[in-house]
């Protein structure tokens, strides 16, 4: 396997529910060559029956022998080409950046937190952002410490968009996936989450993995909606905007405050 630890393959599903990964439908996998790591997807197979337990598929049923030909086919022409490549590892000072990187978002997000108290962020309930105002003015709202979480007063009536609770933010990763791709956030079966940045995508390349790339990289999967949640493109770029500008305007004092910790 790579140092990196990707593992490539689809991601099969039966309703909702992940039921086998690393899938590759008749296909050598990356045992074979390491490249075939960078083949990876999801594919929603609700008609195809799986076992009792519900671990994998039925494979001797007719709806996974129909399924597994058609996605041969499809693979093939992609198996071939990654068959032909050859496999770009992160180096040792792109996963040292990465690695600072994190614990740097992980102090900016701290900071962020106790600068909204709980008001607006990265995940939970949404409550609806004031436009911005001229600063200085006071317009911090105070929520109740009730388990709802629900505010004293409504979002304003001229509130534009969603914005979710601040959280403490995933495990980060550095490897090669598809080189369209400039990141993704992976979610393991016990949903874990985990930030996948692409080191063969041409921006990463081109900024040489420098330490604002990743701070932006984190940002835009940081403001991206989750679930249900509607964000128009405006909001999407609004909020990311606010996120990645306060990150910047705080970044020399998160970095000065952990060098200090590391002087201890």
């Amino acid at each position: 396997m790579p140092r990196s630890g990707f593992k490539g393959g689809l991601r099969c599903y039966k309703l909702g529910r992940l039921i086998t990964d690393r899938e590759f439908f008749g296909h050598p996998d990356p045992s074979y060559k390491q490249t075939l790591n960078l083949l990876f997807g999801e594919i929603y197979l609700n008609h195809v029956p799986v076992t009792t337990n519900k671990t994998d598929f039925d494979r001797d049923s007719i709806q996974w022998k129909e399924i597994n030909n058609i996605m041969f086919n499809k693979l093939k022409p992609y198996i071939n080409e990654l068959l032909g490549r050859e496999i770009e590892e992160p180096t040792d000072e792109d996963k040292n950046r990465v690695k600072e990187a994190k614990q740097i978002v992980a102090e900016l997000l701290k900071l962020k937190k106790r600068e909204i108290k709980g008001v607006a962020g990265i995940e939970g309930n949404a409550f609806g952002q004031k436009p911005s105002e001229i600063k200085g003015l006071n317009n911090n709202i105070h929520f109740s410490e009730g388990k709802n979480h629900k505010p004293k007063t409504p979002p304003p009536p001229n509130s534009v968009g969603k914005r979710k609770r601040l959280k403490g933010f995933m495990d980060w990763d550095i490897r090669p996936i598809d080189e369209k791709i400039r990141s993704i956030i992976e979610v393991s079966k016990n949903r874990n989450k985990l930030l996948v940045i692409n080191n063969i995508f041409p921006g990463c390349k081109a900024a040489k993995t420098n330490q604002l790339y990743l701070i932006e990289t984190a940002a835009l999967q940081l403001t991206l909606p989750e679930g249900d949640e509607k964000v128009t493109p405006q909001e999407y770029l609004k909020n990311f905007d606010e996120l990645y500008s306060f990150f910047c305007e705080n970044l020399d004092k998160v970095k000065e405050g952990l060098m200090k910790k590391k002087k201890r």
